[in-house]
Order: structure tokens, then C-alpha cells, then sequence
């Protein structure tokens, strides 16, 4: 079966794939941090799921702003725990590409004779490259030697993390579970709510902690979906990424 990917483009197409990805962990990131604003202040947010439906749908874009102003709370996450919180998210959204990508079948949209296309092994693993490269990677060759020596040992661990996470994600996802359930299991099963709420900074009142809890927990279950619509929007006439696949005549 065919490479959905124009072989020319193909590169193309997983630098923007990996792109959306990184991006969006950096995103959550900074929904994380308005939640611990709103949390502080609730008065002022009368529908703070309708504000985290919002900030959920614009997570794979450059919708989501961290503008200064927004964050004179009391409390703040610190610069340390959102490295953290990224790495975690990213993780997460790493453990969701073999759900995704690994083997994955594409019907062409043609309505006569639609062809199938398929995700190889080759697109797969070079995906995962892109993406471990451009969160651990992409500023290596600008450090100097002692920036190396000093941070080298930790992306190297950290790197060994995310390809553990993902043939873990492999191996369940061949399992006979339905998707939706394995993926549910995942969200919650690496730490990813754990490292959310290591990162709430010390609040002055119980009910504030109740709430960042309340609204990070509703956040993090949304991110299976928001994902879906990420990937379901490469695949779509028109879209930036359209021309890049076999079936396209751009």
C-alpha cells in the first residue's frame, strides 16, 4: 500500500506534523497557567468550562496568547514547573501518535473510486525523529560545549522517557481494547495529572486548590478529542497540509 505522502513532500508534511505537536504542549502549558488564574479569582470567570472548551480548541494553533497582564495573581507556576508541565504534556501527546499514526489507513476523498493510502513504518519513524529532535534537540547546535555537558545527560534521559511512553502506546494500541478506551487509560496512567498538580503553587484558600484541580482534570480529558481534530483537519480539501498528500493534484 502507498505512502499517503507525495515522496517529495513527505519531509515537508512531518516538520508541520511536528511543529503542530510541539506547539501544542507549549499551549497547554499556558492553558495551565490561565486556569490558576481564574482559580484565584472565579468571580470574574462565571463559565470557566466554556473558557476551557475555548482555549481547548485553539490548542494546535497560534490562537492561544500569554500575555504578562494575565498573570498578576498571587500565586504563579513557577518558570522551573512549567518546563515540567511542558515536558509532561509533550509526552502525553507523544504517547497519542501511535493511535494516530503507527500503520494508520487513509481512504482518498475522491467520491468515485477513492483510493486507500497508508502511514509506513518510514513515515511513522521519521515523525517520531522530527518530533524528539525539535523538543530536545533543535537549539543543540547552538550550545557551546559546557551547555552541552551540562544539559546532554538530562535530554538523554528525558529522551529515553518519550520512547518508552510511545512503544508502551505501540503495544497497547494492538492490543484488543477499542481505541477510546485505551486512550483513556493513558491519559491518566503517565503522571500527567500528577505533574499538573505538582505545579500548583500554594493557594491561601482550600476551595482554590478544589477548583484548579476540578478544571485541569476537565481540561486533560478533552485532549483525546482536541487531538482527533487535529489530525482528522490534516486530511481535509484546503487544509495547509492537503497538497502534501498522494491524492491531492496541487
Amino acid at each position: 500500500m502507498n505512502s499517503v505522502f507525495k515522496s517529495k513532500k513527505r519531509d515537508d508534511a512531518l516538520e508541520h506534523l511536528a511543529i503542530g505537536i510541539t506547539e501544542g504542549a507549549k499551549n497547554c502549558t499556558t492553558v495551565v497557567k490561565k486556569i490558576n488564574t481564574l482559580c484565584q479569582d472565579p468571580e470574574k470567570f462565571p463559565n470557566p468550562f466554556e473558557l476551557i472548551n475555548v482555549w481547548s480548541e485553539y490548542l494546535f494553533t497560534n490562537y492561544i496568547h500569554d500575555y504578562i497582564e494575565e498573570w498578576t495573581s498571587p500565586n504563579i507556576i513557577s518558570i522551573e514547573q512549567q518546563e515540567e508541565l511542558s515536558n509532561a504534556f509533550f509526552g502525553y501527546f507523544a504517547s497519542l501518535t501511535p493511535f494516530f499514526y503507527e500503520s494508520k489507513r487513509i481512504i482518498s476523498p475522491e467520491i468515485i473510486r477513492p483510493k486507500k493510502y497508508k502511514w509506513t513504518a518510514d513515515d511513522y519513524k521519521e515523525l517520531k525523529l522530527k518530533l524528539i529532535h525539535k523538543w530536545f534537540y533543535s537549539e543543540w547546535d547552538n550550545w557551546d560545549g559546557e551547555t552541552r555537558l551540562k544539559y546532554g545527560f538530562k535530554l538523554k534521559l528525558d529522551t529515553q522517557n518519550v520512547i518508552k511512553v510511545i512503544a508502551a502506546s505501540s503495544k497497547a494500541n494492538s492490543s484488543i481494547w477499542n481505541k477510546q478506551k485505551k486512550i483513556d487509560t493513558i491519559v491518566f496512567s503517565d503522571n500527567l495529572m500528577s505533574t499538573i498538580l505538582n505545579a500548583m503553587p500554594s493557594y491561601e484558600y482550600q476551595y482554590q486548590a478544589d477548583l484548579f484541580k476540578k478544571y485541569t482534570e476537565d481540561f486533560v480529558r478533552r485532549l483525546p478529542t482536541v487531538f482527533k481534530k487535529f489530525d482528522d483537519n490534516f486530511y481535509e480539501v484546503g487544509t495547509y497540509l492537503y497538497k502534501y498528500f498522494q491524492w491531492s493534484n496541487e
